[in-house]
């Protein structure tokens, strides 16, 4: 499904599909959102800060990468949420992201110290950016 503009109505299916992606607005034709939930052990966060930054860091050097954002709970300081916005598709994500070498070495450092870790693929409907 496109995007629609931000403060556009929803309308049906037929005017969502029509609206077309404006380079402008977004520097490429197609994003994906990335939602992290990582539920950490107690304790563990002065550990996996330093990691999660790093892989942070890391991702930023990727030419299809257009943010981050690493958030704690105000209401449970042991879980944090990382969202990341992707030039490309999630299957274009899937194809490449994987396979990176700070990746595993991120998730070998890091499989200890969270409990559960839920992501979700999310396509953008409404892109704003200060201008």
């Amino acid at each position: 499904m496109s995007a629609l503009p931000c403060g556009s109505k929803y309308g049906d299916t037929a005017s969502r599909r029509s609206f077309q992606w404006s380079p402008e607005l977004t520097g490429d034709a197609t994003m994906v959102s990335l939602y992290v939930r990582f539920n950490l052990v107690a304790g563990r966060k002065d550990q996996f800060l330093p990691r999660i930054n790093a892989l942070i860091d890391a991702m930023s050097a990727e030419p299809d990468f257009v943010s981050a954002v690493l958030s704690e709970d105000a209401e449970s300081p042991d879980v944090l949420v990382l969202f990341e916005v992707w030039n490309g598709t999630a299957d274009q994500w899937l194809e490449v992201q994987p396979t990176r070498t700070y990746r595993a070495g991120y998730t070998n450092a890091t499989n200890d110290l969270f409990d559960t870790k839920e992501v979700h693929f999310l396509t953008p409907i409404c892109i704003k950016q200060r201008k």
